[in-house]
């Protein structure tokens, strides 16, 4: 009876596993989820920005936030906007793990570390996590421009042990005449829009040398001043429509801080050759 024991659960685990690799081979050959137009992109950010507000009022920062992959959410995108949107909350620590692979982290060590029965049996109580959030994309299409999104939020309150969050939220989201304007310029290649940018950049103080003018004949330091900081703030917002930077990151912050160094020193050089000539 032993060894018939043995055997059936050798063939019980080789059954699970042949299965199991032919479901993941199945599901490697099916084709691709296709990623979120603009407009369900946007209905998603709206309905991100209500649940983390709804999570914000309900379970108050500060607190460690572990976010579960959103049942449903083929492409991960709903899940990261979440992640981010919470990230952005002043107080917020979102865990980059997954909060599964946290708490078999943290009750691993605790109970690695435990010296009596006691510390054993609280082991949970150590996991780093305040709150937890999942949910579910109940569905997500577009009609014509309109896109919309439905999706319930959940998100569990460790410190008084509740469900702080039940939600179920359905928002639409329609683009504006600006938001299909930055989605056609974000279509266009980015060398060209660097070819734009640095076109009118360059060109900008010579083609309105009168401006110039008019500071020489204010001599006035306040006058040169307001002209090339003119010049660099249209320099600047060009570069912002072009490529809509984000502000996540140091990276992208140094890069506009060069970009805002190199317009002010090439529109104040700029100014300086025009008023040689002119004088």
């Amino acid at each position: 009876m032993k060894w018939l024991r043995m055997i059936l659960s050798v063939r019980l685990f080789l059954i699970v596993t042949v299965v199991f690799l032919s479901w993941q081979v199945w599901m490697f050959t099916r084709p691709r989820p296709r990623p979120l137009t603009a407009a369900e992109a946007g209905a998603n950010e709206k309905a991100v920005a209500e649940a983390v507000a709804l999570i914000q009022k309900a379970a108050p920062p500060p607190a460690r936030i572990g976010v579960a992959t959103l049942i449903n959410d083929e492409t991960g995108q709903i899940t990261a906007s979440l992640k981010l949107r919470l990230s952005t909350v002043s107080g917020y620590d979102v865990l980059t793990e997954s909060p599964i692979r946290r708490f078999l982290s943290d009750v691993s060590s605790a109970v690695g570390n435990a010296s009596n029965p006691q510390e054993v049996m609280r082991a949970g109580q150590t996991v780093g996590m305040d709150v937890v959030v999942a949910g579910r994309v109940l569905a997500i299409e577009q009609t014509n421009d309109t896109g919309r999104i439905s999706l319930q939020a959940f998100a569990y309150d460790t410190r008084p042990g509740k469900l702080a969050v039940n939600e179920t939220l359905t928002v639409q989201w329609t683009p504006s005449w600006t938001d299909k304007t930055a989605a056609s310029i974000a279509g266009t290649p980015a060398l060209l829009r660097w070819i734009v940018w640095f076109t009118v950049v360059g060109m900008l103080p010579w083609l309105t040398s009168f401006g110039v003018v008019w500071a020489m004949e204010k001599k006035s330091n306040a006058a040169s001043l307001a002209l090339v900081l003119a010049y660099t703030v249209i320099a600047m917002g060009l570069l912002i429509v072009l490529f809509r930077p984000a502000l996540a990151g140091a990276g992208p912050v140094i890069k506009l801080l060069l970009a805002l160094a190199f317009c002010t020193a090439y529109n104040y050089w700029a100014c300086e050759k025009i008023a040689a000539r002119s004088k």
